[in-house]
């Protein structure tokens, strides 16, 4: 819906804008603006899906190192108030997604995954009917885990059945 608005707002200025025969420029103007807009959240709705191997399109070469990240993240989040409403900000589209590259704040994320504390995370073993949760002991020595398994009357396109994020 914000995208949307967004998008609404921007087709708004451009059309009490652009001069002269603003129909034979309006679409390309429109079209190449709005792909700045969809960027942010496209990235943070689409990317998380590739960890389901039925997912189709390119994944990108560093997949694994923004899963972790993401993870990671969300882990911070929950123990620092200022990536919380940072990352709040950024998922309500109020602030953009490269402000997770502020040093600070990839410092403290990494330092969340070295820390490697106990948690919960996604396993992608491959199978796109199953997905494996590992509950993490702090030195690793007493992981246990189960499987999520999605109901059988729904479809699991996209992941869109999983979207369950445990951190």
């Amino acid at each position: 819906m914000t995208v949307a608005s967004q998008e609404a707002n921007l087709l708004s200025e451009l059309l009490q804008t652009l001069d002269g025969d603003p129909l034979g420029t309006l679409a390309a103007t429109f079209l190449t603006k709005a792909e700045t807009l969809i960027a942010d959240p496209w990235a943070m709705s689409a990317i998380p899906d590739f960890i389901y191997p039925d997912t189709i399109g390119e994944r990108p070469p560093d997949l694994e190192d923004r899963l972790t990240f993401q993870r990671a993240l969300g882990r911070s989040a929950v123990r620092d108030a200022e990536i919380y409403e940072l990352l709040l900000e950024i998922r309500h589209v109020l602030k953009p997604l490269t402000l997770l590259d502020d040093p600070s704040i990839v410092k403290r994320v990494k330092e969340e995954l070295a820390d490697a504390s106990p948690g919960v995370g996604l396993i992608n073993t491959g199978d796109a009917e199953n997905i494996s949760v590992v509950l993490r002991s702090a030195d690793e020595s007493a992981n246990t885990g189960f499987v999520l398994t999605p109901p059988p009357q729904r479809s699991h396109n996209l992941g869109v059945d999983y979207h369950r994020r445990y951190y």
